[in-house]
């Protein structure tokens, strides 16, 4: 996509990002004028919200990420504590066990933060072991 003299400053300077590549201000003025064509007149408007639309986007995809790393360290020390029980017991299946833990919660509709916590505290997932009969 060509731009005008000065655009690519512009749209820059507009999203607070310096380093925003071509590509990006180009979807950002797809986006800009599609909004158009629904009734906004003001160019500044247009790109402000959608600068402010692009960073809201951006902040709940870098929330989700950061959450889906936390309930992988939760996953890993969970499996790395049940594997040490599961050693002294004499088991040595709690990586399935939390695996199944996991899956009962999913399958309830627990979303990713409450899952989370749940897999934090072993009080708690001791008792959702024993409402989804998962054994010892």
């Amino acid at each position: 996509m060509a731009f005008e003299n000065g655009t690519i400053d512009i749209v820059r300077n507009a999203a607070g990002d310096p380093s925003m590549t071509n590509t990006g201000i180009a979807s950002l003025l797809q986006y800009v004028e599609s909004d158009k064509a629904n009734g906004s007149d003001s160019l500044t408007t247009r790109l402000s919200q959608a600068v402010r639309d692009a960073h809201e986007d951006e902040e709940r995809v870098n929330n989700m990420n950061m959450l889906d790393w936390d309930i992988r360290d939760a996953r890993a020390a969970a499996a790395k504590e049940g594997r040490a029980e599961g050693c002294a017991e004499g088991t040595g299946n709690e990586q399935d066990r939390g695996s199944s833990l996991i899956a009962a919660m999913e399958r309830d509709g627990l979303g990713p933060q409450e899952i989370l916590e749940v897999l934090k505290d072993p009080a708690k997932r001791e008792e959702l072991h024993g409402k989804y009969g998962i054994a010892a």
